[in-house]
């Protein structure tokens, strides 16, 4: 007789993670424990995503009219340049201590954009410069594989 497997699947209903605990033969297990940071008025997500916050290194950068970012988008004011091993494209990033309520999209990579860097589109070289580099709380939205 073959052994019956129960699937357990731990949910953490805030509409930020969806957690899988994992499959096992019919065994109470323990959920393992996720830090979730809490995010004020957010409406459940039609998608299942994983929230954490990270300090970052974030410096700015302009580019010429025409030009696209990796993503194959214009760059315009939200985007930002990441390393994508650490950030995937297509994460939302919120920036609350300097940006209050402004999400930015990963949509663009850099070859000087290595580890825990993201890189803010400026519309300008002046702003680009002026604003220089800071370290910087960052709630990046990570969408779950699906």
């Amino acid at each position: 007789m073959g052994k019956n497997f129960c699937f357990s699947l731990a949910v953490i209903f805030t509409g930020i993670i969806f957690a899988p605990v994992g499959l096992s033969p019919c065994v109470q297990t323990e959920a393992k424990t996720i830090s979730v940071i809490p995010m004020k008025k957010m409406a459940l997500l039609k998608q299942p995503v994983f929230l954490f916050q990270k300090t970052v290194l974030a410096t700015a950068y302009t580019s010429k009219p025409g030009d696209l970012t990796f993503s194959e988008t214009k760059p315009s004011l939200g985007t930002i340049a990441v390393d994508p091993k650490r950030i995937p494209l297509g994460s939302t990033v919120y920036l609350p201590d300097i940006f209050p309520g402004q999400k930015f999209l990963a949509v663009d990579t850099g070859k000087k954009i290595k580890g825990w860097k993201i890189d803010i589109w400026m519309p300008s070289d002046d702003l680009a410069l002026e604003w220089g580099k800071k370290k910087l709380r960052a709630i990046i939205k990570k969408p779950l594989a699906g």
